[in-house]
């Protein structure tokens, strides 16, 4: 019984975590959404001027370039100009693979509460 106990103890943490999991893949999902609006509204507003975050709720006036280029981080902080267009693309890309993953995470959710069921059950059966 002790080792079924701390079995249930173990899938409890583990669904804990795969749902932290889940709320940081929300998280990214909603901030690749933002950017994908942000990247239609910099097409408009290219030679004018616009608030540029710097972070930490702190924001400077600045101006769009011309150019529709923009720096793309594609990972280990290396940066690569894009066209929008491009830029868009590869959000669209992230996005279906963060989709892709959230799905798998779910499909684990599911397979732990079945699991955390049936520990359930069989404790109940022992402890009567």
């Amino acid at each position: 019984m002790q080792q079924k106990v701390i079995l249930f103890q173990l899938l409890h943490k583990h669904m804990e975590d795969l749902k932290q999991q889940a709320a940081l893949l929300e998280q990214r999902f909603m901030e690749f959404g933002v950017t994908k609006h942000a990247l239609g509204d910099f097409k408009d507003k290219r030679d004018k001027e616009m608030l540029v975050p710097l972070g930490s709720g702190c924001y400077v006036f600045g101006k769009a370039p011309g150019s529709t280029d923009l720096l793309v981080n594609i990972g280990a902080n290396i940066m690569i100009k894009k066209p929008i267009g491009e830029t868009t693309e590869l959000l669209d890309d992230r996005t279906k693979e963060i989709q892709g993953i959230s799905k798998n995470l779910e499909e684990q959710m599911t397979n732990v509460m079945g699991q955390i069921g049936t520990l359930t059950a069989e404790l109940e059966k022992m402890q009567k």
